[in-house]
């Protein structure tokens, strides 16, 4: 976001707020996590993810049923995660997944 305007969003401006971080603070997604009891879940994990951390995420994903998939990203936090020369690899995790689901169904 922050290259946002250099990167074709030439009227993108950054509000970035003490209201930001307070609804930073409260988001929990964990609550409504229940709701994808019947949904394939993938999760890409970031190693040192200091937002949320991976310990958190991980027992998240093992509270799902199949299908699902977990991957730890290393070398990756929670803003850069899907970004760098990894991310071919992600994206091409992510079809995979999508494809095993879709032609299992």
């Amino acid at each position: 976001m922050v290259n946002a305007k250099m990167r074709g969003a030439p009227r993108h401006e950054n509000h970035t707020t003490f209201q930001s971080y307070y609804k930073i603070k409260l988001w929990e997604p964990q609550g409504i996590m229940r709701y994808l009891d019947r949904t394939p879940v993938m999760m890409v994990v970031p190693e040192l993810d200091q937002i949320s951390p991976p310990e958190a995420q991980i027992k998240l994903h093992e509270s799902f049923p199949e299908p699902k998939l977990l991957h730890i990203a290393p070398g990756k936090g929670h803003l850069n995660v899907l970004s760098g020369d990894d991310f071919p690899m992600l994206a091409g995790m992510q079809v995979k997944f999508i494809m095993d689901i879709t032609s299992s169904a």
